[in-house]
């Protein structure tokens, strides 16, 4: 009889304890079996991957119980390299030089793709927007950042001046007028965007600064890439109007039909 306390032998089968291969879960029809109340590893990852498809591939919304569609196409700006820039201030300065790389007319990625709905959850108030009520456009360097911005109407835009020299931002469109007044470094002051329309931005001070602000009534908008493609997720099913701006230029509306798990291709042209 072994000493009291001795490791029993153990067929070759089998191993000693310490050595023992860890438990393989054998398939079963009643689900994946848990260990201390988890769910093996490789299941957990396939399951986020498959969610993870599913949100990328604009399947799922904001509201899990909507399935959504997309849009896409290219936007083309017809006879923008024969347009001479126009002055950048609301009235003639002769100090004011506009700089090269602050507005381009032949670059799309300037503009703006909205798609408004027509008919469908999305025109019925059904889905909720997406765009933030509130958006930071800081002053730095004599710019003003980010040269283009896309806002849903009622937005509040906040604009930081984190310069070292005052500023004095205002707008003379008649869709969206204000001035903001003369404010030192480190403050902030902001203003509401009640009404749709495109609002260009400019310091009294300094006339080399501005900016383009786009007002839209939908949740659904996107920036197109430099070479003038785009690709707009999350529409729930329906019809839309699609159309583009650039600078003070608008496109031809197209009307689409977006069927969910679908993308519906809409190519728009803007003329200069």
């Amino acid at each position: 009889m072994p000493a009291r306390g001795a490791a029993r032998a153990r067929g070759p089968e089998h191993g000693t304890t310490r050595d023992r291969e860890p438990t393989v879960y054998r398939e079963n029809t009643r689900g994946p079996r848990r260990r201390n109340g988890r769910v093996p590893v490789a299941l957990a990852s396939t399951i986020v991957t498959a969610l993870a498809v599913a949100v990328g591939a604009g399947v799922v919304s904001g509201d899990p119980g909507i399935v959504t569609g997309s849009v896409a196409g290219t936007v083309r700006l017809a006879g923008a390299a024969e347009r001479s820039p126009p002055p950048l201030g609301p009235y003639s300065r002769r100090r004011a030089v506009p700089p090269r790389s602050t507005e381009s007319h032949s670059d799309p990625s300037d503009a703006v793709v909205v798609a408004r709905a027509v008919s469908g959850p999305a025109a019925a108030g059904g889905v909720p927007g997406g765009a933030s009520r509130t958006v930071r456009v800081p002053q730095r360097d004599r710019t003003i950042v980010p040269f283009v911005t896309v806002v849903a109407t009622g937005t509040r835009i906040d604009f930081p001046n984190e310069d070292e020299v005052f500023h004095n931002l205002f707008s003379l469109s008649e869709s969206n007028r204000f001035d903001l007044g003369r404010y030192p470094p480190g403050e902030t002051r902001s203003h509401v965007f009640a009404r749709t329309g495109i609002v260009r931005v400019f310091c009294d001070i300094h006339a080399e600064m501005s900016a383009l602000i786009y007002v839209v009534d939908s949740p659904h908008h996107v920036r197109p890439a430099a070479d003038g493609r785009y690709v707009m997720t999350g529409l729930p099913a329906g019809a839309y109007t699609v159309f583009a701006y650039h600078g003070g230029a608008r496109s031809d509306s197209a009307r689409v039909t977006v069927v969910t798990r679908d993308t519906a291709r809409v190519d728009l042209q803007i003329r200069s």
